[in-house]
């Protein structure tokens, strides 16, 4: 018992006791404030990704969709200019027609031989599928950003952590918000 008072009424010991309490609150201050910057950075690196999936959406499904109307355009108008041929023709207009129709086709091979795979129906089922693929990427983009945003705001505002956050600068962030435009769909309207 006297050992414990003579090492209580030291003041080297009471000095030694107050700097190892004041070391272990800035190592735990450090490590918050640490903590805080490593998850506002991944949160910037997500925000970064769903304005890449963003991005990509849009340049994507525009440039398709222009493809699928071109493509679509084609098909309308050599079915069109077929019908036109065939209705009530005299034997003129038929050798006429014949002509054309064999200069149609050899323009419609030159494109099926350029582009092998483009089809009407396979471009359609081919749009969907891009739409489809390109839609979950984006939302799982979102989602991440949106988990990482969540987790760093209850940081800032948790206790004890909402202190170092206050005195380091960092404020809640809001969730997922993208540009009007890039929001919309494309319109795949022909």
């Amino acid at each position: 018992m006297d050992l414990i008072l003579k090492v209580l009424s030291n003041p080297l010991f009471w000095i030694l006791l107050v700097a190892l309490i004041l070391i272990r609150c800035m190592v735990w201050f450090i490590r918050t404030a640490n903590r805080l910057v490593r998850m506002r950075t991944k949160m910037e690196e997500l925000d970064a990704d769903v304005d890449v999936a963003l991005t990509k959406r849009f340049d994507q499904l525009t440039k398709e969709y222009q493809l699928l109307k071109q493509y679509c355009s084609h098909e309308s108008h050599t079915l069109i200019e077929t019908i036109r041929m065939r209705r009530g023709m005299s034997p003129e207009e038929r050798n006429t027609a014949a002509e054309k129709m064999e200069m149609l086709a050899s323009q419609l091979q030159v494109t099926l031989e350029a582009y092998p795979q483009l089809r009407a129906i396979e471009t359609v089922s081919a749009l969907q599928h891009s739409v489809a693929d390109t839609e979950a990427h984006l939302q799982a983009a979102r989602r991440l950003y949106n988990s990482s945003v969540g987790s760093y705001n209850n940081a800032c505002q948790e206790f004890p952590s909402s202190f170092v956050a206050s005195l380091t600068g960092h404020r809640p962030k809001t969730f997922f918000a993208a540009e009007e435009h890039k929001r919309q769909d494309v319109d795949f309207s022909l």
